[in-house]
């Protein structure tokens, strides 16, 4: 880990990764792979507490990717229940209050220390527990935004 703590090792900065270059005893050069960024960001993520505001309640790393965990959203999302072809016809005070839920969470968002950017709300990424408990779903994490 010697490489690693080593600055001058550095040889490439993705989004949510830092590449280092680190030579072993036999002369062979290999990289070293630190996800701090990403490991920073879900935390910042997962410390959201706002009952309108998916947040992960864990996530899997693997070689390829990352998955995040979520509770299920039992009502599907706002566009299912506005298109999902089913006869049940919204109310208005579900309409409300689903309204009403999500300019709460991103109120919430908006104000929090570090401000989180949602560039696509919509009602696909409106997910419903049920008919009157919306949650902002789908937040990026590099859409976090970092005030220095």
């Amino acid at each position: 880990m010697e490489a690693v703590s080593n600055h001058q090792n550095i040889f490439l900065k993705t989004r949510f990764c830092t590449y280092y270059e680190a030579l072993n005893l036999s002369g062979k050069i290999f990289q070293i792979g630190s996800q701090e960024k990403f490991a920073r960001e879900v935390e910042v993520l997962c410390k959201l507490t706002n009952s309108n505001v998916m947040v992960p309640l864990a996530y899997i790393l693997t070689v390829d990717s990352v998955h995040l965990i979520y509770e299920h959203a039992y009502k599907g999302t706002v566009s299912d229940l506005l298109h999902g072809g089913k006869s049940d016809v919204i109310d208005w005070p579900s309409r409300y209050s689903i309204a009403l839920g999500v300019a709460q969470g991103l109120t919430f968002l908006h104000g929090c220390t570090q401000p989180v950017l949602l560039l696509d709300l919509s009602t696909r990424t409106i997910h419903l527990k049920s008919t009157n408990e919306p949650q902002i779903g789908d937040i990026e994490l590099y859409k976090i935004i970092d005030p220095s």
